[in-house]
């Protein structure tokens, strides 16, 4: 576990064992795990909008989004169960949100893009499984993946999007255009 999300991180680092908020590892994985599946429905929703911002509008998809970045900040949700509700029901609005984007690009005569990377992502099966998924989409392991500058920068990008959502698509091109693709050796599928 790693947090560093609040005013009230440990030393002012950081939380590494338990959050001093009483969140503990399991669930903050399970919100690492949310955070990144939340990417994948706006990756859809975001791509549905841009072809039509009336029809490629669905407010269950909103709604759903709105859920998923409140269940991640910090002393909002510790139940671990209803952590993995809420990764249940953001999957189930991504899907949603990918129907609606390639009904619209059928309608316009375009061939839907075939995105991967969180917009593919499927949780696991039982809560410890999403858990130890989770762990792969932490701050450690992205720290270990692109380094500590670009996490950081990518991490203000997750912590904006939670306080003003429709801000998350600007923050994401901001930062994917000042620091390049997260992962060089993957193809891009953020929006």
């Amino acid at each position: 576990m790693f947090c560093y999300q609040c005013e009230q991180t440990s030393k002012g680092t950081g939380c590494t064992s338990i959050g001093v908020c009483g969140k503990d590892s399991s669930t903050a994985a399970l919100q690492d795990l949310l955070v990144h599946l939340t990417k994948g429905l706006a990756m859809y929703a975001h791509r549905a909008r841009q072809l039509d911002a009336t029809k490629g509008a669905d407010r269950s998809v909103d709604v759903a989004m709105i859920e998923a970045l409140f269940t991640s900040v910090t002393n909002v949700a510790f139940d671990a169960e209803r952590v993995a509700q809420v990764i249940g029901r953001t999957v189930e609005a991504r899907a949603r949100a990918r129907a609606l984007y390639e009904q619209l690009c059928r309608a316009a005569g375009r061939e839907p893009e075939q995105l991967g990377g969180a917009a593919s992502a499927q949780p696991a099966i039982g809560v410890q499984a999403m858990a130890r998924q989770g762990e792969e989409h932490s701050i450690a392991a992205l720290r270990k993946r692109i380094g500590e500058d670009r996490a950081g920068l990518h991490e203000l990008v997750v912590y904006g999007s939670r306080a003003r959502p429709p801000t998350l698509t600007m923050l994401t091109c901001l930062v994917t255009t000042m620091t390049g693709p997260m992962r060089s050796s993957t193809k891009r599928s953020m929006p």
